[in-house]
């Protein structure tokens, strides 16, 4: 499976698992719990990555930075429960992905409705080494 294959599965597996929890209203670590539940029921590889405190790019990171869920180590999911869209959403799944090396991040916001209106895809469009320019579709 490519990344818009799976992409495409975690929009559907995102609004059954917002319909399972009873709708908006829930922290976003619980959404980020049922969907990594519902991933897992169909078959996807879930897990969830820190990146270390270091130094990236000569900027000192001094707190780990943690990756709500990479899903068959293809797609970063950054999961949220805001009741407003915002554009840092984006700007953070952009830098996970360059930290990462991979190349397309979903980030959803269980507090939207409808669902779809708080999901958007991110995508790294150059190689790491050559100075990642991302955008969000």
């Amino acid at each position: 499976m490519n990344e818009t294959e799976i992409s495409r599965i975690i929009t559907d597996a995102a609004s059954h698992a917002q319909r399972s929890a009873g709708g908006r209203g829930l922290e976003a670590d619980d959404y980020r719990r049922a969907l990594a539940y519902e991933l897992k029921q169909r078959g996807l590889d879930v897990s969830q990555r820190e990146i270390p405190p270091g130094s990236y790019g000569g900027v000192k990171i001094k707190r780990p930075e943690r990756i709500d869920l990479i899903v068959n180590d293809l797609v970063v999911v950054e999961c949220y429960a805001e009741p407003n869209y915002q554009p840092r959403f984006e700007a953070q799944a952009l830098g996970h992905l360059r930290m990462t090396g991979l190349r397309m991040a979903l980030v959803i916001n269980f507090g939207s409705h409808p669902l779809r209106d708080g999901i958007r895809r991110v995508v790294n469009l150059l190689p790491r080494e050559q100075g990642a320019e991302g955008k969000a579709e």
